[in-house]
């Protein structure tokens, strides 16, 4: 029985001991990560460059939701004409996803648990209201919340639904590995704006 002990505590060890090292999301000010020149993906700023498959991405906004205790950011990308969502979000690990909004999904307010599109079969894995924080340019995420609908495929692709009181935003993307991605800093300024 000692030794059935002795493993519990060196798990509970273990396991406190990777969450801590794990990076939270910081109350840092803007003023000093800009100063500070040092980015990971929860203090990426408004005129940062994201550098992704050979593209470079200005960062317009940030949106920063609370979906009743757990947060995850959502970066509002521009290239050129082009927009993407990048979207981070931790629970035990990092999740990094890359959106597209799209148009070829049609959903009402109240969508199914299964969506099927481009060939694939996405479940609902989460739902919920989030209430919301912005900066700089966040494109038509204006409400103080939304409602939000999380899918996944099989094959690492996922979708997005949020409700914006009567805007219905549809996002389609995957998930991608965090190293993936480059941060280069920029000066805390809107570029396109």
């Amino acid at each position: 029985m000692f030794l059935v002990w002795i493993a519990i505590i060196v798990v509970v060890a273990v396991t406190f001991f990777i969450v801590k090292q794990q990076p939270q999301l910081q109350t840092v000010s803007n003023q000093e990560i800009i100063a500070s020149g040092e980015r990971d993906l929860f203090t990426i700023q408004v005129g940062d460059i994201i550098c992704y498959k050979g593209d470079n991405w200005i960062v317009e906004g940030r949106v920063i939701y609370d979906g009743g205790g757990f947060n995850w950011i959502e970066y509002l990308l521009l290239n050129e004409d082009k927009i993407c969502w990048l979207s981070i979000e931790q629970d035990d690990l990092i999740e990094v996803l890359w959106f597209e909004p799209i148009n070829a999904l049609t959903v009402n307010t109240n969508p199914p648990s299964e969506l099927d599109f481009n060939g694939n079969l996405y479940k609902c894995v989460e739902s919920g209201k989030a209430t919301i924080k912005y900066e700089g340019n966040t494109h038509n995420k204006q409400e103080p919340s939304c409602t939000y609908y999380d899918y996944e495929s099989e094959n690492n692709q996922v979708l997005a639904i949020e409700i914006w009181g009567n805007e219905i935003e549809i996002m389609a993307g995957e998930k991608i590995n965090p190293r993936s991605l480059d941060i280069l800093p920029g000066d805390g300024k809107s570029v396109y704006n």
